[in-house]
């Protein structure tokens, strides 16, 4: 090899270098927002809204129906397959 193809490949090899700690950088500056912004929430009494409970029964025959609908909406079965398949849903 020739020196300059050494120095191209040194020279490459810095700016790797170069780049990938520039990436270490970002990433701790990206943890250390986090952070913060984690503990401000927390400092300010943030509470996320309660989630809407949804209390019934599961109706199989109702599923049933439903999924049936969504199978032939997508075109991946007919009705009378499906029926063929797995029974006539009354």
């Amino acid at each position: 090899m020739s020196i300059f193809s050494e120095l191209r490949s040194l020279v490459m090899l810095r700016r790797c270098a170069i780049a990938l700690e520039s990436i270490a950088a970002s990433s701790r500056e990206q943890t250390r927002l986090l952070l913060e912004a984690d503990e401000r929430r927390a400092l300010s009494g943030f509470r996320p809204p309660p989630k809407k409970m949804e209390i019934g029964a599961f109706d199989p025959r109702e599923a049933s129906k439903r999924w049936r609908k969504q199978e032939v909406e997508a075109g991946r079965a007919t009705e009378e397959e499906l029926e063929e398949m797995y029974g006539r849903l009354d």
